[in-house]
């Protein structure tokens, strides 16, 4: 019965097998139902982008996006880290310009999508502060951004590029409306902004002419000091409001890639097809993404800081799809994985069920046993005394039946199966047999002695010898 039940069960799980095997590879691959992204400081080009981007998600990939506020580069770095987000933007180098942060970032759950922008530093002056070059900016109040952003860390490399100390200048952590207010109304001197030149932060500041921009000075060697910049030129009349001119000539100053970041056990099906998005034209166009929309990939893929996720290699490289399928391999290793468990838990529960069999039949044996123990006390004082062979005959015969039919009762009890494999029942078995050899051999002496009785009887009847040896005690 119980090797029925087995071959049913183990049928089941072959019949069962292939559909919970698909099942399994659909829920590894599955995307999730929602995302959360983060955005950046008001009135800056992160914001923009990312709730752009989550709009379009939303209704190409019907996946829910959750917005979370976010100061800027660094705090983005810290929430991927965590688990916060799962993606963002990052303004490349920033954690390398702030060097006291980089042991608290750690980068190996975080992976690269692409680039999306320039973000292009700006020296912004308040035209009545008086500031002629970088040495007038000693003593002053100085907007950095806002702590953790991408603004902040680069004040810190062009600070240094102009040979001043944080004891210098005043530090003002502001976001950019602040900035704005503050510069209207005379209480700050000068602020570093990095950010795209389509910000509307820039536009705002040129509206009641109290800004003005200015080069960066000797960029060639902060250029050749810092790998992540390049030289950058912001054109005349950019920024042009109405009746106003701004900037009023060309301004040289340095920039680096916006780079869109995200945690790298994001599936990589997911990970291409907003890649995808962010690169298609119509998005491009949207956010006037003008590098990335006239060299494309070449664009997209320049200067990964961090490792490219294998979803966004499948984008700009399909090439390497099915050798990168990432997805698939995990999928299969998990499917191999489960199925290499389940075989193991298959082989210990039948060893555990065959274990806890013997244990059983060893329970069973101890009542034969018993039972047994009882008849060789019981036979072992019969057939010893002459005065009683006929009464001790009788007795050996039924233990010996007794025998007989616990010998048969065990053999029903256990299965083929425990009759081989299990080594107790099959000693048992000959205990059985010895025994019933020992009471055939007991019976047939008994059955021998009453015989000789009884001619000794006849014998002395007809003879009328006084006595005669009874047989078992003759010599001859």
């Amino acid at each position: 019965m119980r090797r029925r039940l087995l071959k049913l069960l183990l049928l089941v799980v072959v019949i069962l097998l292939p559909f919970l095997s698909h099942w399994l590879y659909l829920w590894m691959t599955m995307w999730p139902k929602s995302i959360t992204m983060a955005t950046g400081p008001v009135g800056g080009r992160h914001r923009m982008i990312m709730e752009a981007l989550a709009d379009e998600i939303r209704e190409q990939l019907n996946i829910d996006v959750e917005l979370k506020e976010s100061e800027g580069s660094l705090r983005n770095l810290r929430m991927l880290e965590a688990g916060e987000i799962d993606f963002g933007l990052y303004q490349s180098g920033a954690r390398r310009m702030v060097a006291d942060t980089t042991q608290h970032i750690q980068t190996t759950e975080i992976r690269f999508v692409s680039n999306l922008y320039s973000e292009v530093a700006h020296w912004a002056i308040n035209r009545d502060s008086n500031i002629g070059d970088s040495d007038d900016l000693r003593g002053k109040r100085i907007a950095v951004g806002q702590h953790d952003s991408g603004d902040s860390a680069m004040c810190l490399v062009l600070a240094e590029h102009f040979g001043l100390s944080e004891s210098d200048y005043e530090i003002a952590y502001l976001d950019y409306n602040q900035v704005r207010a503050q510069f209207l109304d005379d209480t700050l001197d000068a602020a570093f902004i990095t950010v795209g030149v389509q910000a509307d932060v820039f536009r705002r500041l040129c509206e009641e002419g109290k800004v003005e921009f200015r080069s960066l000075e000797n960029i060639d060697a902060l250029v050749r000091n810092h790998i992540s910049l390049t030289p950058y030129t912001i054109p005349r009349g950019l920024y042009q409001t109405t009746g106003r001119v701004a900037p009023l000539a060309d301004i040289q100053t340095v920039a680096l890639k916006s780079q869109l970041l995200c945690r790298d056990d994001l599936p990589d099906g997911l990970v291409e097809q907003i890649t995808e998005i962010a690169l298609s034209e119509d998005f491009m166009k949207e956010m006037q993404l003008g590098e990335l929309f006239s060299q494309g990939v070449e664009f997209a893929s320049a200067k990964p800081e961090f490792s490219v996720h294998s979803g966004a290699a499948h984008y700009f490289d399909p090439r390497l799809k099915p050798i990168l399928n990432s997805d698939f391999v995990e999928a299969m290793e998990g499917m191999r994985s489960f199925l290499v468990s389940l075989l193991i838990a298959g082989y210990l529960g039948w060893r555990w069920w065959v274990k806890r069999s013997i244990r059983q039949a060893e329970h069973r044996l101890d009542r034969y046993i018993r039972r047994l123990l009882e008849i060789v006390r019981s036979q072992v004082e019969l057939g010893e005394s002459p005065d009683s062979l006929k009464q001790d005959g009788r007795e050996l015969q039924v233990l010996l039946d007794h025998v007989t039919e616990l010998r048969q009762e065990c053999l029903k009890d256990f299965t083929a199966h425990e009759l081989n494999e299990d080594r107790s029942v099959d000693c048992f078995l000959e205990m059985c047999h010895a025994l019933s050899d020992k009471i055939n051999a007991k019976l047939t002496r008994v059955t021998l002695e009453e015989k000789f009785a009884e001619l000794h009887l006849l014998l002395h009847e007809k003879t009328g010898t006084e006595e005669i040896p009874p047989a078992g005690d003759q010599n001859d």
